[in-house]
């Protein structure tokens, strides 16, 4: 196994995208980097497996785009003046960068690497009324009493996103063109913050009250009543809004691995990480109460027959609704891990 981690506190406030005016200073939690000896058990094998089976080019130029592939494998990756470089899918497990040399055009203009600034969990669509139940019809000559609407299902749960696992694995880390690829100090930031959860579902509205059913119609014989007239049952009572869902918990922040030789580490600890966590979403809206339902009608009276009236409507839902669902808790911070190891090509060679 690797070997004991020691800590180091990488900074609290940090500027996130300024050189590119796309968003203004962040601050975040003091972000700690965890350093500890390489070991084949830390690095995930699908990871390893992706890296040996991806194309390896000579060189490899980033400038400011959307990376369409989430494993990059190269002799040297180049950072071009001012990269800008957006993770496309939030869906990929991770995106690898991995090189012999990582290489910056300008290293006082740096590098950015982020993932989507308009990035929203959505909320989730309501969720179905029942549909209200056929006319209670009658038992004997009266209607029957129409059912009480059944109360709303409660809403969805918000959505959380997940940020990829960042992951720089290099053996050297420098300036383009310079004979001795070394660097002591550069501009590299990574912005990968957690993203606020989703918004709770709005809950079912409340089934509808079933409609009381019919009285059944008088008979006369020779214009006398021969058979009374029922009276209409009464409609149900409207059922009760559905609890709105809970918020969606907020999605952690994108964790970042470093590997490569303690010169690699040296530099690398120095990039700005944005990696704060998402907060969680707002409480779901509880669904809208169903209607009442519909006395029903009483049979006919005809000649001289009487009989009981028409149904009444039915009451209100009481409650009218369960309410509002919980906030969505906050997502956790991402970590930010250095493994040191003399040649990163051990990487690969630890899945054989």
């Amino acid at each position: 196994m690797g070997g004991k981690m020691r800590s180091i506190v990488l900074g609290g406030a940090l500027a996130a995208l300024s050189c590119s005016g796309v968003l203004g200073a962040q601050e975040s939690d003091p972000t700690t980097l965890e350093v500890a000896a390489f070991d084949a058990s830390l690095i995930p094998t699908e990871l390893r497996q992706d890296i040996a089976n991806a194309e390896r080019l000579t060189i490899y130029n980033i400038g400011t785009e959307e990376l369409t592939e989430n494993v990059i494998v190269a002799d040297r990756i180049v950072f071009n003046r001012g990269a800008l470089a957006q993770i496309s899918n939030l869906d990929w497990p991770y995106v690898v960068f991995f090189a012999d040399e990582l290489l910056f055009a300008d290293p006082r203009s740096g590098a950015q690497l982020i993932r989507p600034l308009n990035a929203r969990a959505v909320e989730p669509p309501q969720r179905r009324q029942e549909a209200a139940l056929p006319n209670a019809g009658r038992s004997g000559k009266h209607g029957n009493n129409g059912a009480a609407g059944k109360t709303g299902a409660t809403g969805e749960t918000g959505q959380t996103l997940s940020i990829p696992d960042v992951w720089i694995i290099a053996n050297k880390i420098g300036v383009q063109g310079d004979p001795d690829p070394s660097l002591s100090n550069i501009n590299f930031r990574i912005y990968v913050p957690g993203v606020d959860g989703g918004p709770g579902g709005q809950g079912a509205d409340g089934q509808d009250g079933q409609d009381g059913g019919k009285g059944r119609d008088g008979e006369t014989n020779w214009g006398i009543c021969s058979r009374g007239p029922g009276g209409g049952g009464d409609g149900g009572r409207a059922g009760t809004g559905g609890r709105g869902g809970d918020g969606g918990r907020g999605g952690d922040g994108g964790s970042i691995y470093y590997v490569g030789p303690q010169s690699v580490i040296d530099v690398l600890q120095y990039a700005s990480v944005s990696n704060w966590a998402g907060d969680g979403g707002e409480a779901g809206m509880p669904g809208g109460p169903g209607d009442r339902g519909k006395g029903g009608s009483r049979g006919s009276h005809p000649g001289n027959c009487s009989g009981p009236g028409p149904g009444s409507d039915g009451p209100s839902a009481s409650p009218r609704d369960l309410g509002r669902g919980n906030p969505g808790p906050s997502g956790q911070k991402g970590k930010v891990t250095a493994y040191i190891v003399d040649d990163v090509k051990q990487v690969l060679a630890s899945q054989q």
